[in-house]
């Protein structure tokens, strides 16, 4: 039973969480100042950071299966000014550098021709990818950023498998952000670990979200990919994604369902990405939830114990 009472410490701040947060200020300063497009510059050191860092852990350190999970945090944690940059885009609710954003992950997951190995070591990247996009998702439903939400929910990104032809999938659809061969392709754990990343002192000392509520927006945020998958199943379209939120208890989710209900301002924003107005959304709300019951649930020795069915109060 993974939904448990969470101990809500106060971060502490340490060198890396200082830097996160001057790096995230400077960010939303200059966008909010209008100098995005100076900003979208900075993401050519971003891409060869990364380089240098990933073939830096793959030729030096040279992972084996055995620590593939330390070398996919010490990825993460050596890149501290793509995660401010990502959570400054979200805070800003800016288009433009979403763009580049999506371009940066689309990089990130592309195979390197010369680089070969075990599966789980050279998908080391993809989780890194993954937590980047999740990291958007979550603090783009948290700061109210319509925007951003929205492309993430309905933009494809290109990937490739096994092919010089590309392939396209919705982020949430993406097997390599949530069926990663570097976490044993197993979604539940890499949701786990996208969510112990998150509220990482580094991270949360930021957002000022660590703890119950750092569940509780992950899980409403992982709620809304589901019941966009379930829509797109709806049409025709042929899409999978692991419904994590059914895991935990439906208080954590069910309250976003109320404020769509209740608030027509803050549902506009939230369901921007849907195309339907809160009327539409609520109607087709429990058949879309019987659809990740059935399509988007099992695999595991995990028992349903989110939201089945939702009526007003």
């Amino acid at each position: 039973m993974p939904d448990k009472k969470i101990i809500n410490e106060v971060p502490q701040h340490n060198d890396l969480s200082d830097y996160i947060l001057k790096k995230y200020n400077y960010y939303t300063t200059s966008i909010s100042g209008g100098k995005a497009k100076l900003i979208e510059l900075e993401f050519d050191e971003i891409q060869r950071h990364f380089l240098s860092t990933w073939n830096n852990i793959y030729n030096v350190t040279k992972p084996t299966p055995k620590d593939v999970e330390i070398n996919i945090k010490k990825l993460i944690e050596e890149q501290p000014d793509i995660i401010a940059l990502t959570l400054a885009i979200c805070r800003t609710d800016n288009c433009f550098l979403f763009d580049r954003f999506k371009r940066f992950l689309e990089f990130v997951i592309k195979p390197l021709d010369d680089m070969g190995g075990r599966i789980e070591v050279i998908s080391i990247p993809h989780v890194q990818a993954g937590f980047l996009y999740m990291t958007a998702a979550v603090f783009s439903l948290y700061y109210e950023s319509w925007e951003i939400l929205t492309k993430l929910l309905t933009k494809k990104f290109e990937w490739y498998y096994q092919s010089g032809r590309p392939l396209f999938s919705y982020g949430f659809d993406l097997e390599y952000f949530f069926h990663s061969e570097a976490l044993k392709r197993g979604a539940h754990n890499t949701h786990d670990f996208y969510r112990e990343e998150l509220g990482k002192t580094e991270i949360s000392l930021t957002t000022g979200i660590y703890g119950e509520n750092l569940l509780d927006i992950y899980l409403q945020a992982q709620m809304l990919m589901c019941i966009k998958a379930a829509q797109l199943i709806e049409i025709g379209e042929n899409v999978h994604v692991w419904a994590d939120f059914g895991r935990f208890y439906k208080k954590r989710v069910i309250k976003i369902i109320d404020r769509i209900y209740a608030d027509e301002d803050y549902a506009k924003g939230v369901l921007k990405g849907f195309d339907e107005s809160s009327q539409t959304f609520i109607t087709n709300l429990n058949g879309r939830l019987k659809i990740i019951r059935q399509k988007f649930w099992g695999g595991t020795n995990y028992f349903w114990d989110s939201v089945s069915f939702w009526e007003p109060r």
